[in-house]
């Protein structure tokens, strides 16, 4: 395969801008490497937003917001006043937000 495309039929489509910058055949390998690792980190850098803003409109939604998503079950529960919503646990030594504060 690789005799194939480095035969006479074969032409380069376009040549790497930066090695017509540098007037070089070829980059050197560590020039390569410094390149595909920047461009990993911006890549794990527009995953890592996109996500983390995923998780922040799921975290600070409004219940208007949470309503006009679909049904929640903590939210439907209430207006249909039935006891069967989810309850979290009580932190020991917990008074929320009416309690003396210590």
């Amino acid at each position: 395969m690789v005799s194939e495309v480095t035969g006479t039929d074969y032409e380069p489509w376009f040549t790497p801008i930066l090695t017509q910058i540098l007037g070089v055949d070829e980059l050197p390998g560590e020039v390569e490497t410094l390149f595909f690792c920047i461009q990993t980190g911006i890549g794990v850098g527009v995953l890592a937003f996109g996500f983390g803003y995923l998780v922040a409109r799921k975290k600070y939604a409004t219940p208007a917001q949470v309503e006009d998503e679909g049904a929640h079950p903590m939210h439907d529960s209430l207006e249909n006043g039935s006891s069967d919503a989810p309850t979290h646990p009580k932190l020991p030594g917990h008074q929320g937000a009416s309690g003396s504060g210590r």
